[in-house]
């Protein structure tokens, strides 16, 4: 029985778009197929075929999109990659926690200058200061920024 990730994903881009994510469930090999011979890991960086226990809302008004839902051994991030590569106006947001102490953190994925660029958090690498913010120590925080 593998680990579970468990993830909440927010999606903010045009409406058609969230609309046609919507549609298809986040399917994973909707959108980035699997080619012959490979498995999702190395494709989609989960071995599930696509969201697992999913729950989505879509915010028309705002225009974003929720999922909640669960894949096996880690998050899609490649996946999540691959579509911004397929949906460059999109911007991705996902939190994520690996049952069994396995990994958590934040994960955001955008087009910067036209280039996809990530920032990735594990919460194992971060600590929460005295005045509660969160910090890094690997990242240098001088008093006058």
């Amino acid at each position: 029985m593998p680990n579970y990730a468990f993830s909440t994903l927010k999606l903010i881009g045009p409406l058609p778009i969230l609309k046609d994510l919507e549609v298809h469930k986040l399917e994973f090999s909707h959108y980035v197929p699997l080619p012959a011979g490979t498995e999702g890991r190395d494709v989609w960086s989960t071995r599930s075929s696509g969201p697992l226990d999913l729950e989505m809302k879509l915010d028309e008004d705002e225009q974003f999109l929720t999922a909640r839902f669960m894949t096996a051994w880690s998050p899609p991030f490649l996946f999540l990659e691959r579509l911004l590569v397929l949906f460059p106006s999109l911007w991705i947001h996902l939190n994520w926690d690996v049952e069994g102490g396995w990994g958590t953190g934040v994960w955001i994925h955008y087009m910067k200058y036209g280039s996809p660029f990530t920032k990735q958090l594990d919460w194992r690498e971060a600590y929460v200061g005295q005045d509660g913010s969160l910090y890094n120590p690997d990242i240098r925080h001088d008093e006058d920024d």
